[in-house]
């Protein structure tokens, strides 16, 4: 069974790797359709108001976000909640006077 379960454990890495891609994609396609469709809209309104760009800036600085997010966690970064197994040590914020996580 040793080897069966080797073989399960390393195709769900795979499968998770390829999910990985796959929202890293959709994310990098989601920021640039919207920042296209955002500007087709800016120019449409002729970019006279001031706040239309700004608008465009910040939308596609929140998707450009979400997908470099999507990239960092598919190189390996990941998402860490900054805590330990808790035990009360206060394996909170990674600093001093962090919180202090009961339980295990």
């Amino acid at each position: 069974m040793g080897v069966l379960d080797e073989g399960i454990r390393d195709n769900g890495k795979l499968l998770n790797l390829w999910l990985k891609i796959f929202r890293t994609l959709s994310l990098g396609f989601i920021a640039l359709s919207s920042f296209l469709v955002l500007l087709l809209g800016a120019a449409a309104v002729g970019l006279e108001d001031g706040d239309a760009l700004d608008d465009l800036f910040l939308v596609w600085g929140v998707f450009g976000f979400l997908a470099f997010e999507g990239f960092v966690e598919l190189l390996g970064g990941g998402e860490g909640d900054g805590g330990g197994d808790g035990g009360g040590e206060g394996g909170g914020g990674g600093e001093e006077g962090g919180e202090v996580w009961f339980g295990g």
